[in-house]
């Protein structure tokens, strides 16, 4: 999760409120709901998915019927566009929506704190920031972190769970990949639910550890300027009611959109692969 957030929209946001939400008012609670879809970066991590998708279905388009490549592109197209991921996600914080805790995360992100991380989170994102990031990357080797550095690193990456979710993004795509090609497969030879179940936990198995890597590591080079104290009352925040609430409304948010495009996907591959193997 990348907590960006332009301090201008959350005044606004805020001031619209007159100071704070009316639980009773449809629209403060979708104007809370799209500002922190901003703030948590699920915003940015939904409008990679199209591309990534299309990339990996790219590498695997060999596997189908080639009368069935141009339409099967069309479909996950459909399935995994921005747009309709953005709507799952926003249904789904939606669902789970709390006034006070919704303030509370926006007041944070609006303290000179939170206004700090969002600068250093946007600097990271930038081309300049990411090419200091692969020459950060390369001196970790001769000049680590101290332990302690490390630990609170570890804390805020537990704490918001980023690491759980870089791993649900790449477990998601991969497995709605995989559930679509299968429908082409000879029906003797199409996996049972144990095979595709035994798949993902391998897969898991197989990323955990160089997405937690990746993750810790990227953290260091974004808050490489923030203070050890000013780092924990950060973490400190995530800690707390709003926090924790914070943090698994984007979750689910995110889980929510990914699974159903999945199953958008599967159910119209079946479809196709029904009408390919129609005889003419």
């Amino acid at each position: 999760m990348r907590i960006v957030l332009a301090a201008a929209l959350t005044a606004l946001i805020l001031a619209g409120c007159g100071g704070g939400p009316s639980t009773g008012e449809g629209g403060s609670q979708q104007a809370h709901v799209d500002a922190l879809m901003e703030a948590s970066g699920l915003n940015r991590q939904l409008a990679q998915i199209p591309d990534r998708m299309r990339t990996q279905f790219l590498q695997q388009k060999g596997a189908l019927p080639e009368k069935a490549q141009e339409r099967a592109a069309e479909i996950l197209g459909n399935a995994f566009e921005a747009q309709s991921l953005h709507k799952l996600a926003r249904e789904e914080i939606g669902v789970n929506y709390n006034a006070a805790h919704a303030v509370a995360v926006l007041d944070f992100l609006n303290t000179p704190l939170g206004k700090k991380v969002t600068e250093m989170e946007v600097h990271h994102g930038t081309p300049a920031g990411q090419e200091e990031y692969v020459k950060f990357k390369d001196m970790l080797s001769t000049n680590k972190p101290s332990e302690a550095r490390m630990n609170l690193v570890g804390e805020f990456n537990e704490a918001a769970r980023l690491s759980e979710q870089g791993l649900e993004m790449v477990i998601s795509m991969v497995m709605a990949m995989i559930s679509g090609m299968a429908e082409f497969a000879p029906r003797e030879k199409q996996p049972s639910e144990e095979q595709i179940k035994a798949v993902e936990d391998r897969l898991r198995k197989q990323f955990t550890t160089m997405i937690i890597a990746e993750t810790m590591t990227s953290l260091l080079h974004t808050y490489k300027e923030l203070p050890d104290a000013e780092f924990k009352q950060m973490i400190d925040f995530y800690k707390t009611d709003a926090g924790k609430w914070f943090t698994g409304v984007v979750f689910g948010a995110f889980q929510r959109a990914m699974t159903g495009a999945g199953l958008q996907f599967s159910r119209e591959m079946q479809t196709l692969a029904r009408e390919v193997a129609r005889p003419t």
